[in-house]
């Protein structure tokens, strides 16, 4: 099946950006092109698709290490352990010390991963993922199609930003704390200045856990973030609020 032909508009759509712009790349992103095979890429997509999806939101998705809860915001450690096609992930992101703020040791007990499949047509909404739950620094690694990644600071700033196949995404400092992100739910990006149909692309995300985020339920998460306006674990605080994704529910949560 052909996808729907392109917006007629081509301004309808931002322009994804082929390269991190500068004021991303100060606020603690950074892009690694290639960053696996193509050989590891077929690897890891066929080890996810040879396990369980969960459909309880739009996107399908898998959660290794702790579950992340849609509805509390917060990590429950109820999920399978991190297998080893993602402990060998991990272990090669801690092999180059600057891309995370992670500790040397004993970081295995605390890495958290999330599996996205985003079908043409499905996104997410703009969000910052939650304080209570996960640490600083965030590693997103990209499988099968690329997408175009939204993220934009309440000063203003709107980027889009292409995220090519077997690329990773790191998100530390502030552009992990005081930035949304987002995926519109569309079928075409604009790149280089023509359309480009989107593909099946799997998002494999990598994040530290807060131990406090696991603790038992009633207790309150604490965040000491130097950014407040998007936090929901410290006085002063105005998290997003946003209707949530999962089926069937119609509760809303401050952040994702």
């Amino acid at each position: 099946m052909h996808a729907p032909a392109p917006p007629t508009d081509p301004s309808s759509v931002a322009e994804a950006s082929l390269t991190v712009p500068e004021e991303l790349a100060a606020a603690g992103l950074s892009l690694l092109p290639e960053y696996v095979s193509a050989a590891e890429e077929a690897e890891l997509l066929a080890f996810h698709d040879s396990q369980e999806w969960d459909s309880t939101v739009r996107r399908r998705t898998q959660h290794y290490g702790a579950r992340f809860d849609y509805l509390s915001k917060r990590a429950a450690a109820d999920a399978a352990p991190l297998p080893e096609p993602l402990s060998r992930l991990a272990a090669r992101l801690l092999s180059a010390p600057a891309l995370l703020p992670w500790p040397a040791t004993g970081w295995e007990e605390r890495v958290q991963a999330t599996v996205n499949e985003y079908q043409p047509g499905v996104g997410i909404a703009a969000h910052v993922d939650t304080h209570s739950a996960f640490g600083d620094g965030i590693a997103a690694l990209t499988l099968g199609a690329g997408i175009a990644f939204r993220l934009t600071h309440a000063g203003g700033s709107d980027h889009s930003l292409w995220l090519p196949p077997r690329s990773l995404l790191v998100l530390c400092g502030a552009v992990r704390y005081d930035w949304k992100h987002a995926i519109a739910s569309r079928r075409w990006d604009r790149v280089g200045g023509a359309w480009r149909a989107r593909g099946r692309r799997v998002s494999v995300t990598l994040r530290q856990l807060n131990r406090a985020s696991l603790a038992a339920a009633g207790s309150a998460p604490v965040c000491g973030c130097a950014w407040p306006a998007l936090c929901d674990a410290q006085p002063g605080g105005t998290p997003l609020a946003l209707p949530t994704r999962i089926h069937g529910a119609a509760a809303t949560y401050k952040a994702t």
